[in-house]
């Protein structure tokens, strides 16, 4: 679900400025990702101008994993592989009393796994 509003004026410059896409996978689990986790709540933002631009908002699946989430970079320079360009966004993962924020860079191109760990004492009531 995106929630970002391409006809702010802010938000257009931002889409010029980033024309490529890369795409992030978030993989929640416990164990060392042998047990997936469903439900754990997943916000994707950027902080841009001083204004939270949430790209997305939704729920892991039955398999611990987040829909592939579609989000703007900055264009791949061929003459600077050893550096690329990069946006970094912020992803606040939360799940019962786990809650954890975590910084995420994307490139175009490419496609990000995020795997999160939630602690087995935060599942205690579970298992």
């Amino acid at each position: 679900m995106s929630w970002f509003d391409e006809s702010n004026e802010k938000f257009s410059d931002f889409l010029k400025e980033n024309p490529g896409y890369g795409y992030l996978k978030v993989r929640a689990s416990m164990i060392d990702e042998a047990i997936p986790i469903s439900d754990v709540k997943v916000i994707v933002s950027l902080n841009l101008n001083d204004e939270d631009i949430i790209f997305y908002d939704g729920k892991t699946d039955e398999s611990g994993v987040t829909e592939k989430i579609k989000l703007p970079t900055p264009v791949l320079d061929d003459n600077n592989l050893v550096k690329p360009n990069k946006i970094i966004y912020t992803l606040d993962v939360t799940y019962k009393d786990f809650k954890k924020d975590y910084k995420v860079s994307m490139y175009e191109g490419i496609c990000v796994v995020q795997n999160i760990n939630i602690p087995l004492k935060d599942m205690e009531d579970e298992y």
